[in-house]
């Protein structure tokens, strides 16, 4: 089935919905101890034992260097404070700040996808998050009817983050032909 990127908004929204709560399951659970199999009676505060690896880890951090914070220094009640603030104090984010971290949640995202499953696929984080999403609130897992549609933003999302990305590249080759070797535009984009 070809990639159809020129999806509504309200569908995008919802297909971002999805990878915002996968992002957010791993932000929050990516610092606690992982659930020992072995004593299932100490599972609160633990996370599922997915894997951050090299890359995803370095991300994360670039991530937190740009917002000013790290979740491990920040107290619950500070937190809170924050949210019951009316956000007349908000620090925003300047424009080559806002430009990098969209580059780093891509480099993220990306990251997630290319995560080597070996012989466990629960090893991986994004796997993690997507079961997350299967479980229903009081009634174990999802009907497929309702888990299938969030299956198909992530896949679709994620086809097309890779076209974003191999677009970016494709756009500094050429950049780096034209001001490097003094390529002319049609030359560069020839390439």
């Amino acid at each position: 089935k070809p990639l159809n990127a020129q999806q509504i908004g309200k569908t995008m929204v919802k297909y971002s919905d999805v990878w915002v709560a996968i992002i957010a399951y791993i932000w929050r659970t990516h610092e606690l101890p992982v659930v020992d199999r072995r004593n299932d009676s100490e599972v609160e505060g633990r996370r599922p034992p997915y894997h951050i690896n090299g890359r995803q880890y370095v991300c994360m951090e670039r991530i937190k260097m740009i917002v000013g914070r790290d979740d491990r220094e920040e107290e619950e009640e500070d937190w809170l404070d924050e949210l019951e603030s009316d956000g007349s104090n908000d620090e925003r984010l300047d424009e080559q700040q806002e430009e990098a971290l969209q580059g780093h949640a891509l480099q993220l995202m990306l990251a997630l996808l290319d995560h080597v499953l070996g012989d466990n696929e629960y090893t991986s984080a994004l796997i993690s998050g997507l079961a997350v999403l299967g479980i229903s609130g009081g009634s174990g897992w999802l009907s497929p009817l309702i888990y299938t549609p969030k299956l198909s933003a992530v896949v679709s999302t994620s086809r097309m983050l890779v076209l974003y990305q191999s677009t970016q590249m494709r756009q500094e080759k050429m950049d780096t032909l034209a001001e490097e070797e003094g390529w002319g535009p049609e030359d560069a984009a020839a390439m």
